[in-house]
């Protein structure tokens, strides 16, 4: 269930101390049962086999509960919490090394409120699906991308270079402009592009691709904005 590297690194920070104590009390029911029979106490190994199924079931329980808990309902794109936490994560990766290069791309739906006011919420429901989709398609198991919230998104990698992350925004752009649904509903897409080979404090990217974003869009939208920090 967890063949996602970050979702496993995302899920052991969350529930290691959870774990422990459910890997405590295994020992603990090993140790009782071996106490019991050699006090000829009536108790068999399926009795202990079926203590240890247990724990194995409140352990998968908790993944399914995680796996959730990370997953926007609406676009099926990670949280915001879950973004944060791989940041963080792949930031303590790299604290002392030079070398270096992240990406974080904001972006956001053009005139979205108009497609809700003109065709209904279930429609927009419908285009938020479609772009999460074509996000996901086109990151690979080292990127993530969340739904800020509304009608924005999120992408985060620590592999692009300056090339290849304008790369990646010109095939959305293209993809958008060729999907069946979103031309239907003149759906374009304006975003912020911060990179940085130097900083690596989350608030300053997150502030710049906002910035560069709305750069975009008073620009006249249906574009990304690109700065390096």
């Amino acid at each position: 269930m967890f063949n996602d590297e970050k979702k496993l690194e995302v899920f052991k920070k969350n529930y290691e101390e959870l774990t422990n104590v459910l890997g405590y009390l295994t020992e603990m029911a090993k140790k009782a049962y071996n106490n019991i029979v050699d006090d000829k106490v009536c108790i068999t190994r399926n009795d202990l086999d079926y203590i240890n199924s247990s724990f194995d079931s409140i352990i998968n329980s908790l993944g399914l509960v995680f796996n959730d808990s990370i997953k926007d309902s609406k676009s099926n794109l990670y949280t915001m919490k879950f973004f944060k936490d791989c940041f963080d994560i792949e930031i303590d990766k790299i604290k002392d090394n030079e070398n270096f290069k992240i990406s974080m791309i904001l972006m956001d739906i053009d005139f979205f409120k108009n497609v809700n006011d003109s065709y209904g919420h279930v429609i927009g429901d419908e285009i938020i699906l479609e772009i999460s989709k074509i996000l996901k398609k086109n990151t690979d198991i080292f990127d993530i991308v969340a739904r800020f919230g509304g009608e924005e998104f999120i992408f985060l990698s620590f592999n692009y270079s300056k090339e290849d992350i304008l790369d990646f925004v010109k095939k959305i752009q293209k993809e958008i402009s060729e999907n069946e649904l979103l031309l239907k509903y003149k759906i374009k897409l304006s975003g912020g592009i911060a990179f940085s080979t130097k900083e690596k404090n989350y608030n300053k990217f997150i502030k710049k691709a906002d910035e560069l974003l709305y750069k975009s869009k008073n620009n006249g939208r249906n574009q990304f904005s690109f700065e390096e920090l």
